[in-house]
């Protein structure tokens, strides 16, 4: 997949907490389905923050924690779905195979309230920073940012 995005943009694979650009090069990070397969949240959150410009936007996607929560207990149009855990964070994977292929996913069940409480601790890490929030609040002004690469002051542990 890489390499067919590679014919026409740049491509680049990298670990989502170790990104290999300079802090401040985007003006927009995007996370489509993909925190949930993260073994470093907090890590690809503070990876965003770094590579994000002032005023910069983290736009994330995922499926939501029920899914992984529970089951169906069979495969009957009317069967009941049974939560076994939805709070419990724990590694989740299966296999699922089709014309002889098999693929095995692998993610981590982290309830809603995972993400939405780490990105909120993030963007607090990034406006101590000098980087204003990924999570926009109407009518709130922000003080200038302290300087592009500068963590003289910083205190979130980059």
């Amino acid at each position: 997949m890489v390499s067919l995005a590679a014919e026409t943009q740049e491509a680049v694979v990298a670990d989502a907490a170790a990104l290999p650009f300079e802090d401040g090069t985007f003006d927009l990070v995007t996370a489509f389905m993909s925190l949930q397969d993260l073994d470093d949240l907090d890590g690809a959150l503070r990876e965003a923050g770094r590579v994000l410009e002032p005023g910069g936007r983290l736009c994330f996607c995922v499926t939501h924690p029920l899914e992984s929560a529970g089951a169906f207990t069979e495969r009957r149009a009317d069967a009941p779905f049974v939560v076994d855990s939805y709070l419990e964070r724990r590694r989740i994977g299966e296999v699922r195979g089709r014309d002889g292929i098999s693929i095995h996913f692998a993610a981590e069940h982290r309830p809603l309230e995972a993400y939405s409480r780490r990105s909120k601790e993030a963007a607090s890490r990034w406006r101590r920073c000098g980087r204003s929030s990924s999570l926009p609040r109407s009518g709130v002004t922000r003080p200038p940012p302290a300087g592009r690469g500068s963590r003289r002051s910083c205190t979130c542990g980059r």
